[in-house]
């Protein structure tokens, strides 16, 4: 009996801090008005369509890409005034600051999987 309510508690901590990194990208993707904002703004069932922007990924997961973003999405607000790029030459200046920061290649190549995540998150076609 201890075991399972010990299992019950690890489950609902993953849910809770899976909810917490979903609250992180909503507000991300809000910020940088991604096309879902519109989609869900129109919609009858607005958290249906929020509900879907996780893909079903793990908290840790979630944790890390938005982490990742948020460090990109920084970098965009000081160079551009805007958190989303409004060309695909403002994320590459951003990696080209990463290498030459001489940044680890996981970090570039995380830094591409978040933006990657953003746009389907956000619906970016």
């Amino acid at each position: 009996m201890a075991a399972s309510d010990g299992q019950g508690a690890r489950e609902q901590a993953e849910v809770e801090e899976r909810n917490r990194w979903l609250l992180a990208l909503r507000a991300h993707i809000i910020a940088a008005d991604l096309p879902v904002v519109a989609l869900a703004s129109q919609s009858a069932n607005a958290d249906e369509v929020w509900g879907g922007i996780g893909h079903g990924l793990r908290a840790r997961t979630l944790r890390r890409r938005v982490k990742d973003w948020s460090k990109a999405s920084r970098y965009i607000v000081l160079a551009t005034g805007v958190p989303w790029p409004a060309a695909l030459a403002i994320f590459l200046d951003f990696l080209q600051d990463l290498v030459e920061s001489a940044a680890p290649p996981s970090a570039i190549e995380a830094t591409q999987f978040a933006l990657h995540f953003m746009e389907r998150a956000g619906g970016v076609p």
